[in-house]
């Protein structure tokens, strides 16, 4: 354990100025997400209402994840797969208070993925750091 948080260390105190600086800003956009998660966690916009929340409700009362007879087309039409994410979520924690974690959690994986992705096609450290900053930063 104190050799990889050695080696941790001895990485972090390599990067430049230019790395550190935006690794705090992707690590401060993070803290920016968790703190409105937290603060404002329950969706209230129209789509998770009509929809997304209670498909997740009707499976979870019913202990099935079978078919959701609904009038509105896009939730016959769409995959659930985000419905499936929040039932496990809200299964597992039991409260549905967490719902607005699981965008998170995607950024996170997404951020994650694009550093890697950099690293797998030859990339050195500043390429995965500009690709995760990058990832971080699009917004639709």
């Amino acid at each position: 354990m104190r050799v990889r948080l050695r080696r941790l260390l001895d990485g972090a105190r390599a990067t430049s100025v230019w790395e550190r600086i935006l690794a705090g800003l992707a690590a401060a956009e993070l803290g920016l997400f968790v703190a409105i998660g937290v603060l404002y966690s329950v969706p209230t916009n129209g789509d998770s209402l009509v929809y997304h929340l209670t498909r997740v409700a009707h499976w979870i009362q019913n202990g099935s994840v079978h078919h959701y007879p609904a009038h509105y087309a896009a939730q016959n039409e769409f995959s659930p797969l985000h419905e499936y994410n929040l039932a496990h979520l809200q299964l597992l924690a039991g409260t549905d208070r967490l719902d607005g974690f699981v965008q998170l959690l995607a950024v996170i994986v997404c951020v994650v993925g694009a550093s890697e992705i950099a690293r797998l096609l030859g990339g050195g450290r500043r390429a995965q750091i500009l690709a995760a900053a990058f990832t971080a930063t699009i917004r639709r």
